[in-house]
């Protein structure tokens, strides 16, 4: 379902944000890494969203929202790798993501984007030294 779009403009849009995110990815950690965080992301959200909805869906925002929330934990807790996002970036997915859990906008794949955020979310952590214990307040 990551290679099927519903529409041209759907396209451009997970491109871009591919593009943006990828990159960064890759110039810091190389293409396997990166390979295989878009494999395990496009896995894991494609499945909830079959599980939880249905087989009607298709798009890449499920992994674009997994390397979001890698590069959004790696600027916050491992900044020496020189990866993060722009906190103007956290906002507007943020707000999109909520928009789309709410259901402003219908046809969306909310259980991939949720699928993929927190995949990215939590390899971001995971793979951040001290991350865990500061979150759960051990600092």
């Amino acid at each position: 379902p990551i290679f099927l779009h519903m529409d041209p403009l759907h396209l451009i849009f997970n491109m871009y944000w591919l593009y943006s995110f990828s990159a960064l990815i890759e110039a810091r950690k190389g293409g396997t890494y990166l390979m295989l965080l878009i494999l395990v992301s496009a896995a894991f959200s494609n499945l909830l969203q079959y599980r939880f909805s249905s087989p009607a869906f298709g798009g890449f925002s499920g992994v674009n929202y997994a390397l979001f929330g890698y590069l959004w934990m790696k600027g916050r807790f491992s900044r020496h790798e020189g990866m993060g996002v722009a906190q103007q970036t956290v906002v507007i997915l943020m707000i999109w993501f909520v928009l789309c859990v709410l259901q402003v906008f219908s046809n969306v794949a909310n259980w991939c984007h949720g699928g993929g955020l927190f995949v990215g979310l939590s390899w971001g952590i995971i793979t951040s030294r001290g991350a865990l214990r500061e979150l759960l307040g051990m600092r």
